[in-house]
């Protein structure tokens, strides 16, 4: 069984070093995807269907405006409880133009990461058209205990 974690992403955007915002998705309706987002279905391994519920949500749950939250955001929470599992968030195409540096800013939380024997993660990655290049990775491993991030915003 895989432990109890809530992943939360409120905003992403990306723009030019220049200062061109080229992509903003503020996930603004609860229960709602967005235009062009897609997610991989969690499927039940003993009948081989998609869950009723997913993983993957457009959620206000666990984000307190208090604590600097601007719910609803893409919630992947830990119900249906499945194991050995990677299962993508995908944005639409963004067209970056002829800009070739451009920053990527979003938002990013963990709450109620028990400890486990399993690695959790998180990738982010491109595909320019000549496939999926990996540019960030965050990773807690076994042994790690129990983890908690509060939200912050992470740029690159």
């Amino acid at each position: 069984m895989r432990p109890d974690r809530f992943l939360i992403l409120s905003i992403l955007y990306l723009s030019s070093i220049e200062g061109d915002i080229l992509f903003n998705e503020g996930f603004n309706t609860s229960g709602v995807w967005p235009d062009g987002w897609t997610y991989e279905l969690s499927i039940d391994p003993d009948t081989g269907e998609p869950f009723t519920t997913q993983n993957w949500r457009i959620s206000t749950d666990w984000q307190d405006p208090d604590s600097g939250y601007t719910p609803p955001g893409a919630v992947f929470e830990y119900y249906p409880r499945l194991e050995d599992f990677d299962l993508s968030m995908v944005t639409p195409d963004i067209d970056v133009g002829t800009n070739n540096a451009v920053m990527v800013r979003f938002d990013i939380a963990l709450h109620f990461y028990n400890p486990s024997n399993e690695t959790n993660g998180m990738s982010i990655e491109y595909d320019g058209g000549g496939g999926w290049i990996e540019i960030l990775n965050y990773e807690i491993g076994p042994g790690a205990g129990f983890v908690e991030i509060d939200l912050r915003t992470e740029s690159f």
